[in-house]
């Protein structure tokens, strides 16, 4: 495994304990279906520089979004961190 999935992993790991523990302000809440209502997406604030890109509360939620919806799903950190 290359540092970089293992840095992937490690950010999806604690976003997945970090959503799941508490009501996250990023919560997608659409008045539209856009997209399937299963798939629970969340907002990635918006930037304008590509240094900006990289802060974490970016980085994870762009990268929470990413995951397949069963990965997403599942109700325990093993099952998670299992999947991923």
């Amino acid at each position: 495994m290359t540092i970089e999935l293992r840095i992937r992993h490690k950010v999806a790991t604690l976003t997945f304990k970090a959503h799941r523990m508490s009501s996250s302000p990023y919560d997608y809440i659409s008045s539209r279906t856009l997209r399937p209502s299963s798939t629970p997406r969340l907002i990635v604030p918006r930037t304008r520089t590509e240094l900006a890109k990289r802060a974490f509360c970016v980085a994870a939620l762009s990268l929470w979004n990413s995951l397949p919806v069963d990965v997403v799903d599942t109700n325990t950190v093993l099952t998670f961190k299992k999947n991923t």
